[in-house]
């Protein structure tokens, strides 16, 4: 498999954290850090998505936030007191 080797930085603790969670994953930084970034890139695709429809089509309305909430098994959310 080609790699792109990089050299990251992080505050104090959140490198230990993070060897602490790829242990617990039973994987290296490497493939745990790499598996976050996928995850955050992920969540930007989408936020741009949710973006994109909204200005297409009007802001989601309450109702469609507390059905999306429930469809995704969250609950709690800000749209509960809209």
């Amino acid at each position: 498999m080609k790699v792109d080797k990089m050299s990251l930085s992080f505050p104090a603790g959140l490198g230990e954290q993070i060897r602490d969670a790829a242990r617990r994953a039973g994987m290296s930084a490497s493939a745990w850090m790499a598996g976050a970034a996928r995850e955050k890139l992920r969540s930007e695709q989408l936020r741009s998505a949710l973006d994109d429809h909204q200005r297409a089509h009007g802001s989601f309305t309450a109702e469609e936030l507390r059905a999306a909430e429930r469809a995704l098994g969250l609950g709690g959310g800000a749209s509960d007191t809209a």
